[in-house]
């Protein structure tokens, strides 16, 4: 087995003798390398999609992601107890990031009132209040700092809830707009935005260009 996971690799758990798919795709402290706002909070962490469906077996037949990424903290992975993940390395797809990076989106507070949307390095004001952020709009960002949590959401959104441990919380509609139609909507209608565009082309519109982070690689 790989003693660590790299950007690109695919990797499995086992639950209740069911296999959970994810991937590598980002290594934020590697890839990232200057800890500034508004990512520095996830410096520590992996950004990793989870694929769709619970299989009987270790063998990988879906290409789409039941949640499309998610902030893992990357130290769980390799704890020399029995609160490590364990995990086994499936192969390698390497990352096309125009396509395939993007990031949770949530609502946070910059300063002391003025709410913003959140997404990788992009924020962007809105227009909602305090009442808002409190209420429906209270979707902030979330490191699961358990894997066990991210199995979980994998299963419930994966229609397995038969499998689900309800002892363990964990609600993506409060961490992550993509989960909240109706207030995504809404958000993007405030920010101007399209809601289909890609985590690429919303970044390199608002100044901060994904590829300065790739410079380096030869892809």
């Amino acid at each position: 087995m790989s003693k660590s996971l790299n950007e690109g690799d695919i990797f499995y758990v086992i639950f209740n003798g069911k296999y959970i798919f994810g991937k590598i795709l980002m290594d934020i402290s590697q890839r990232m390398t200057e800890r500034v706002n508004p990512m520095k909070t996830f410096w520590d962490c992996y950004l990793v999609g989870i694929y769709n469906g619970i299989y009987d077996k270790p063998i990988l037949t879906e290409k789409e992601f039941v949640i499309p990424s998610i902030y893992t903290q990357k130290k769980q992975f390799y704890l020399k107890n029995d609160q490590k993940t364990e995990w086994y390395f499936y192969k390698n797809e390497p990352i096309d990031y125009k396509k395939d990076i993007n990031f949770p989106e949530c609502i946070t507070i910059v300063g002391s009132r003025k709410i913003y949307f959140h997404c990788g390095e992009v924020q962007l004001p809105t227009k909602l209040t305090k009442e808002d952020f409190l209420g429906e709009y209270d979707i902030q960002r979330n490191i699961h700092f358990w894997y066990q949590t991210v199995t979980n959401s994998a299963l419930h959104y994966g229609s397995r809830n038969d499998l689900v441990d309800f002892t363990i919380q964990s609600s993506l509609e409060k961490e992550d707009l993509r989960f909240a139609e109706k207030q995504r909507q809404e958000v993007y209608k405030q920010i101007g935005e399209d809601f289909n565009i890609s985590y690429y082309e919303l970044a390199l519109k608002h100044g901060f260009d994904l590829g300065r982070h790739y410079k380096n690689d030869n892809r």
